[in-house]
């Protein structure tokens, strides 16, 4: 079973909510983020696996220090809590 996740970050001393889910590219062994921001827009992140670098897939006008935040929030989310709500890729609607 999976969740979203709500998590809380901020960016220029502004506090933002945005919820997460955790998605699985199982046959190619890829890992995304569907971002949500509270009151705001959306965008869908994939996480590198070697080198752990973020690149955001597709989304809206979401500032580069924003994302920048984001990600590092999830990176510091417990990796346990994102595991266990992990969904597969192939059941999630992408929107935008």
């Amino acid at each position: 079973m999976h969740f979203q996740m709500l998590l809380n970050t901020s960016c220029a001393g502004i506090v933002y909510s945005f919820e997460c889910i955790p998605l699985s590219d199982e046959p190619n062994e890829k890992l995304f983020f569907f971002v949500q921001i509270i009151g705001g827009d959306s965008m869908l992140l994939e996480k590198g696996r070697h080198r752990g670098m973020w690149t955001k897939v597709k989304g809206g006008n979401i500032s580069k220090e924003m994302q920048e935040a984001i990600c590092l929030t999830i990176d510091n989310t417990n990796a346990i809590e994102l595991w266990k709500n992990i969904m597969p890729l192939n059941e999630f609607d992408v929107k935008g």
